[in-house]
């Protein structure tokens, strides 16, 4: 297990090579296996304040446009819930488009367990006001309600 060897993670590599393989021909068939890889590296700790700058947006993007099944948004939901968590992460990830990818994921009508991940997601950045305008003008807090 190399989360418990510090530093023997490089999430820009991890990252990357997570969006070539969405990347490439027959995505759809990796998507299951690329979801619970950045799920993985967004509930270490070592590894969850780094992988915002390192391209993990880019890889949800990619994730979303591949798939709506439940598994997908599910797991989605919960990696934006843990990287919002992080205040490092929060600019970066607004900046990108998170706000938006939860509204895509709420309007897809979930299962509750993950409109509660999204909801999650939504309070950690309502707690830094510098993101209201962002909030509000995506529909994220309408969406929600």
């Amino acid at each position: 297990n190399l989360a418990s060897v510090p530093g023997a993670i490089v999430p820009d590599v991890v990252i990357e090579t997570l969006s070539q393989l969405l990347a490439m021909d027959g995505a759809g068939a990796r998507v299951g296996m690329v979801c619970e890889a950045l799920l993985n590296l967004s509930i270490l700790t070592c590894s969850r304040a780094n992988i915002v700058d390192a391209g993990a947006m880019e890889v949800v993007r990619q994730l979303l446009s591949l798939s709506d099944s439940t598994e997908t948004l599910a797991c989605v939901a919960n990696v934006l819930c843990n990287l919002s968590s992080m205040r490092v992460n929060q600019v970066d990830m607004v900046r990108e488009g998170m706000v938006n990818f939860i509204v895509k994921i709420v309007r897809a009508a979930p299962p509750v367990v993950v409109l509660q991940f999204c909801a999650m997601a939504m309070a950690y950045l309502a707690c830094n006001a510098r993101f209201h305008p962002d909030i509000l003008s995506a529909g994220g807090l309408k969406t929600l309600v």
